[in-house]
């Protein structure tokens, strides 16, 4: 049996990540809180195949000094290190026994990098015997409410053999009491059938970051909500749109509204999103939503909805992009000379993936209306397919909202890692030049006169 040390500073992602790596690497995971309890579990118990820890927990260090402990002591312990540290330069591997995962990685990637590590490969993964059952600790389906698997306890009485016997069914409701009263009956696990398994994680996945994205501390609100973003784009590639990446959406969307309320002042708020978090593609959402938000609030027109629907749109407008390096291309020139050079696939996934996120978004009757159009507009084609070089005017009045934007918010990400040092004033003025349609160029105003007047630094 594999063992794995989990240390977060956050209950419910460590459930997540660790039933993750249940299901698919097998390993079983002991959760531990700081340095100490980590050491001292190593001194009884020499078994450790892996130990994931975050950089540093209540500013203090602690991925690393774990990963130095393993080290000095010759413990041949992989350690992960998971956070936003300046101390490693570079995402992956530092060493044979080292590796930093900045805390936006997907789930599927920091699942693969723990199997490596643990000596399983992918096709291990796909053809590992497992047994029927599949043992879930309980504490995990406390906040859970629900589940799409059947739930069931293993009986084990005298001189009979062992049994599995269905408690819940799928989709049945259950409280917080009830799984308490399962443990004190003596149960300390709940089981799904193996078959199912995929399902389940899928499952709590999802709503598990619903419940992280509520009870976050104010202090931690941005980065959550940077783990979350990652989780539901990840999830949106595996899965699509359904009801329950959309309720992440919900819970995501208004996150950000309340964020963006807070910070009226543009600077602030991007000093607070350089400030605690480090993905592009959860840079790039965050500062498109922002713009259109208030480029719609200080519009004759704009409400409330379309507000909401900027900011659905900004969340899944990328959405069938499946590296974040392609986020940043925006022309038919970026394509062919972009490096390395890219595969005929990578091409065409690039060309049309504004109409494969439109198409998904438009399989689902609940996804709100118009946002559809604004992803398959959003690079100025009425198709979907490639980038516009003359944007025509007659696009949804939101689309145009959307493009100006984007286009303004991947300026200033590619222009430097210090937010402050963008001119504004120069970047509206490129704006203008590019966009030389009146329709779009209302638009340029409305945002040139929220950041040059109120909302600059």
């Amino acid at each position: 049996m594999s063992y794995s040390v989990l240390i977060l500073d956050n209950k419910t992602l460590e459930q997540i990540y660790a039933l993750n790596l249940k299901i698919y690497t097998g390993t079983d995971v002991i959760f531990k809180k700081n340095f100490d309890e980590v050491t001292k579990l190593i001194g009884v118990m020499p078994g450790i195949e892996l130990i994931v820890a975050r950089d540093e927990i209540d500013d203090q260090e602690l991925g690393g000094k774990i990963y130095d402990f393993v080290k000095e002591n010759d413990l041949n312990i992989p350690v992960i290190i998971y956070g936003s540290s300046k101390k490693y330069t570079k995402i992956g591997d530092f060493d044979k026994f080292g590796t930093f995962l900045t805390s936006n990685t997907d789930l599927r990637t920091f699942v693969r990098t723990c199997a490596r590590h643990l000596g399983i490969t992918s096709k291990d993964m796909a053809s590992k015997l497992v047994p029927e059952y599949l043992a879930i600790p309980c504490e995990y389906l406390l906040l859970l409410g629900k589940s799409l698997s059947p739930l069931y306890v293993k009986r084990t009485e005298p001189n009979t053999p062992m049994s599995f016997e269905k408690v819940l069914a799928s989709n049945a409701e259950f409280t917080e009491g009830d799984i308490q009263q399962l443990v004190q009956q003596g149960h300390k696990y709940i089981y799904i059938k193996s078959s199912e398994r995929v399902k389940f994680v899928n499952d709590y996945t999802q709503k598990m970051v619903v419940q992280v994205l509520s009870k976050a501390p104010e202090e931690k609100k941005m980065e959550i909500m940077e783990i979350s973003t990652a989780i539901i784009l990840e999830q949106l590639h595996e899965i699509g749109v359904d009801d329950a990446t959309l309720k992440i959406a919900d819970s995501i969307i208004a996150q950000t509204v309340n964020e963006v309320k807070k910070e009226p002042q543009f600077k602030d708020f991007l000093a607070k999103l350089y400030r605690n978090t480090e993905s592009f593609a959860f840079k790039h959402i965050q500062v498109i939503t922002y713009l259109s938000h208030y480029i719609i609030q200080n519009s004759e027109w704009g409400t409330q909805q379309h507000q909401e629907k900027l900011a659905y749109a900004a969340l899944f407008h990328d959405m069938a992009l499946t590296d974040d390096n392609f986020i940043a291309i925006h022309t038919e020139a970026q394509i062919a000379t972009h490096t390395p050079k890219l595969t005929k696939e990578a091409q065409a996934l690039i060309n049309d993936h504004a109409k494969r996120a439109a198409e998904l978004i438009q399989k689902h009757a609940k996804a709100p209306y118009e946002v559809d159009e604004i992803v398959l507009q959003h690079h100025g084609s009425k198709t979907g397919h490639g980038f516009a070089k003359d944007f025509p005017g007659d696009l949804n009045r939101l689309s145009i909202v959307f493009i100006i934007a984007e286009e303004y918010a991947l300026n200033l990400l590619k222009a430097t890692d210090d937010p402050t040092k963008l001119d504004h004033q120069e970047a509206i003025f490129m704006l203008y030049e590019k966009y030389a349609n009146k329709n779009y160029q209302n638009i340029i105003k409305t945002l040139g006169w929220m950041l040059l007047e109120k909302k600059g630094p």
